[in-house]
């Protein structure tokens, strides 16, 4: 997507867009200053600029817009209407798919686009299991949002964030059965692991790699049933690449790939698995411990197009949505309120995810063809012009020309910080795969 139709789409979600909703969800039920679009603006573009606002820097916001509002009139808005209203803005922003230049890489040029899907979950305030029911228990909040999203690593499209209450499992999401191209492929977290949708992908044309569930049957080319945790033992290299199937009624075809670790990772497996353990009060298996030296996963992906080397790289990036999550609430403070007021908590997390998506859009735009791009610092660099944005807003030309400046200063300053270990980018390049 362009620069000028970023600044398009956000003239029109935070504008005409806010201001049908509002109408439509009775949060605007009569003519005042501020109105849908305003309301939306000011926390959209006050909260992307400091994540930590207080209603008095939001009033700030929208005084670069244009229109004065007192604190108090601000904090008496944030009810269930301001919710209802705010989460059908989110969903027409999710609904808006925008992507970069696919980016120039030996490996990942191989598919049609590499899908990451994950989750996250945010606690929420008690009161609000209404809308939103948690898992509840000793570890959990009985209210809960659950985000789910699958981005595209090729061209950095994301798609989502999906909401559902935090007890939902993410089999259940709208990304696990979602359509993807022929020759693309699928990384999933364990959470959306599940066999008859990785066999639908399989007749689709649709690569996957994946880990898989311990308790998943496993039987080899003769039909006979093999024992994970025996077959690994029995393995005298460091390194395992074999064809089985996998489940007792769709019996999969897959490779099983496998490298063992280094002792001190097992070591570390070990101790977190019995700590798990002996918390839930369940006797920890012979199968769990032995596959805990092991990186194991699945894949449908021949051979000769993904070498087990290529296939463990692949892996490695599946981290990378979970860096998105660390940016979002690390620097975007997303599960973070300085109220005690549970509609403007839930208020604040909704304009929050929308100032995100409108971040996650400019900065494909500028700097995601960067290969070592640090999307911390372009955040954070981003996050000094938001401002800038909110007092410009009414001028199409003006908002491009912020996002120009954006387009040409992001570079310079973005890149990853040099480190001793290599960087996810580097782990896929070719002399780090030989």
């Amino acid at each position: 997507m362009s620069i000028p139709e970023i600044a398009t789409n956000m003239q029109a979600l935070l504008g005409p867009k806010a201001n049908e909703l509002a109408l439509k969800t009775g949060f605007v039920q009569r003519a005042s200053k501020v109105d849908g679009a305003v309301f939306a603006r000011t926390l959209v573009l006050g909260w992307m600029g400091n994540p930590n606002a207080s209603l008095q820097d939001l009033t700030q916001t929208a005084e670069a817009t244009g229109v004065k509002v007192t604190p108090q009139g601000l904090d008496e808005r944030f009810g269930r209407k301001a919710a209802d209203f705010l989460k059908a803005l989110l969903e027409e922003a999710v609904a808006q798919l925008v992507s970069a230049e696919p980016v120039v890489h030996p490996l990942l040029g191989r598919f049609a686009g590499v899908y990451i899907l994950d989750s996250t979950v945010i606690p929420l305030p008690v009161s609000l299991e209404e809308v939103w029911l948690g898992c509840g228990g000793t570890n959990g909040s009985t209210a809960a949002l659950k985000l789910q999203v699958r981005l595209d690593m090729c061209t950095g499209a994301l798609e989502g964030p999906y909401l559902a209450p935090g007890r939902e499992h993410d089999r259940h999401s709208p990304a696990q059965k979602a359509p993807l191209p022929r020759g693309s492929l699928r990384i999933a977290d364990l959470g959306f692991f599940d066999l008859q949708t990785l066999a639908t992908y399989d007749t689709q044309g649709v690569y996957f790699l994946t880990r898989i569930l311990i308790n998943t049957l496993i039987y080899d080319d003769h039909g006979e049933r093999m024992e994970l945790e025996q077959f690994l033992a029995g393995i005298h290299g460091d390194e395992v690449d074999v064809q089985v199937r996998l489940g007792s009624t769709v019996r999969l075809p897959v490779r099983l790939v496998a490298r063992r670790v280094p002792i001190e990772i097992h070591e570390k497996r070990l101790l977190r698995l019995k700590d798990k353990a002996r918390k839930k009060c369940q006797p920890l298996s012979q199968r769990t411990m032995t596959a805990a030296g092991w990186n194991v996963y699945a894949t449908n992906v021949p051979v000769e197009k993904l070498s087990p080397s290529e296939g463990h790289a692949l892996m490695h990036i599946r981290w990378q949505i979970e860096l998105l999550f660390k940016l979002w609430k690390d620097e975007g403070r997303l599960d973070e309120s300085r109220s005690r007021n549970p509609w403007r908590v839930l208020c604040e997390i909704y304009a929050k995810l929308i100032s995100l998506i409108i971040q996650h859009w400019i900065l494909l735009t500028c700097c995601w063809r960067i290969l070592d791009r640090s999307l911390t610092k372009a955040a954070r660099t981003l996050r000094g012009f938001a401002m800038a944005i909110a007092s410009q807003f009414h001028s199409l030309s003006d908002i491009c020309e912020i996002l120009q400046l954006l387009d040409r200063i992001l570079p310079a300053g973005c890149h990853l910080n040099r480190r001793g270990e290599p960087n996810s980018y580097q782990i896929l390049l070719p002399e780090c795969l030989a």
